[in-house]
């Protein structure tokens, strides 16, 4: 939330966060700041990296993961996109902390591949994909605010890719290598 409403505070070193005086919500900002320091200490603490994405159908208590926590297990999803670059010949680095979140795949020139399981949609009550989920939305926003291409893979497209060949085809054709 708070990177809503003070988006500029992102790049921003914690210990000497200033907040815009032009920000419509400048005034509150000072009721914020202490969990948000806080907060940004625990995400500077991080050293491991392993997203929800992993443990999505586990029944997992996420508070418990240690901060170091250093399994660096793919998906599945970003297993197969792993295979698809490497067999491409796609110069990348996997699982990269970019500004304060951890992303799948940088390409070079500040492009980062977004493997989008199912926890980054929203569906209804017959589970019907209806849209992105509000925390990669927001996700998105920041990174593009910070000069990055986001280049998405959702699962439900990757998957109806049959061979490698057609895996081939989409990545391609997702960050314009024809």
């Amino acid at each position: 939330m708070i990177f809503n409403l003070y988006p500029e505070i992102i790049q921003q070193n914690y210990y000497n966060t200033k907040c815009p005086t032009d920000n419509p919500f400048h005034t509150y900002f000072h009721k914020l700041e202490r969990n948000y320091r806080i907060a940004r200490k625990i995400i500077d603490l991080k050293t491991g990296f392993q997203k929800a994405d992993y443990f999505e159908y586990s029944n997992l208590n996420f508070l418990n993961i240690p901060l170091d926590f250093k399994d660096t297990k793919l998906t599945n999803l970003e297993l197969s996109v792993s295979f698809g670059l490497e067999s491409l010949k796609i110069k990348f680095e996997k699982q990269k902390r970019i500004i304060i979140y951890d992303v799948d795949f940088v390409l070079p020139n500040n492009v980062i591949l977004n493997c989008n399981g199912p926890m980054h949609f929203i569906t209804n009550l017959q589970q019907q994909i209806i849209g992105y989920s509000q925390n990669h939305q927001t996700t998105i926003r920041h990174l593009i605010q910070g000069q990055y291409q986001i280049i998405g893979i959702d699962f439900n497209d990757w998957n109806s890719q049959i061979t490698l060949q057609c895996k081939q085809n989409y990545l391609k054709k997702l960050i314009n290598l024809q």
